[in-house]
């Protein structure tokens, strides 16, 4: 009885920590939380950290769902929803939504100068599983890259 008890035991944890928290399947290396290390406006880089009151942007990734986490002093931190696609070297983030309580969690951090439209189209220059680097044209003609790096 000990033996089957153990069998099952040992069956249940098999199951849950290989249980899956990629919601609608593996989207690849995309998955998972990144720090916005640098961001650049025609080869310029901005000044995203020093005295701006904000210490980092994360993004984070799964399914078709992403939201950037503005993070601030004392704990405190302000996150944008938004859903993303990609399609070969393209990938689209998609800000914007609203939902029935006019939830106010949708709009991106105006400091990172995504298109103001709330869809922005940006070219994927490298994805790999620690590294994602893309860049859009604005409607002002500015080259903005963004360089993020996984962290887990």
């Amino acid at each position: 009885m000990k033996t089957i008890i153990r069998f099952f035991v040992l069956l249940t944890l098999v199951f849950t920590a290989g249980s899956c928290t990629h919601n609608n399947g593996d989207i690849g290396p995309l998955f998972g939380y990144w720090r916005l290390d640098e961001m650049t406006v025609d080869g310029t880089p901005e000044n995203l950290y020093d005295n701006t009151g904000v210490e980092l942007y994360a993004f984070a990734f799964q399914s078709n769902v992403m939201y950037i986490q503005t993070m601030l002093p004392h704990l405190d931190y302000e996150r944008a929803f938004g859903t993303w696609t990609l399609d070969g070297d393209v990938i689209q983030w998609h800000f914007r939504w609203t939902d029935d309580n006019k939830y106010a969690n949708y709009d991106e951090p105006e400091a990172l100068k995504l298109d103001p439209s709330g869809l922005t189209t940006l070219r994927v220059l490298r994805l790999t599983s620690s590294h994602l680097d893309v860049e859009y044209t604005d409607t002002e003609g500015q080259l903005i890259r963004y360089y993020l790096s996984k962290t887990k």
